[in-house]
């Protein structure tokens, strides 16, 4: 699955409510929902960056979006 298969089934997931498991990640809607905010509101070349991450990675790719909440917070 790409990166960015991966954030539109957390767009899925926000839609729905509702934790599902992404190749063997259960991926909450919290989660899901932190991961579109951050995505939605990156340029460009960052969502790029975010979608290369988030194909080879889910776990560190959250990190990452946390990260950036934290940081904004």
């Amino acid at each position: 699955m790409t990166g960015k298969e991966r954030i539109e089934k957390c767009r899925e997931i926000v839609a729905e409510h509702q934790a599902e498991s992404i190749d063997g990640v259960l991926m909450d809607s919290f989660t899901a929902s932190a991961v579109v905010q951050v995505y939605d509101a990156l340029n460009d070349e960052n969502k790029a960056r975010i979608e290369k991450v988030m194909g080879e990675d889910i776990v560190k790719a959250t990190n990452i979006v946390w990260k950036v909440v934290n940081k904004a917070s």
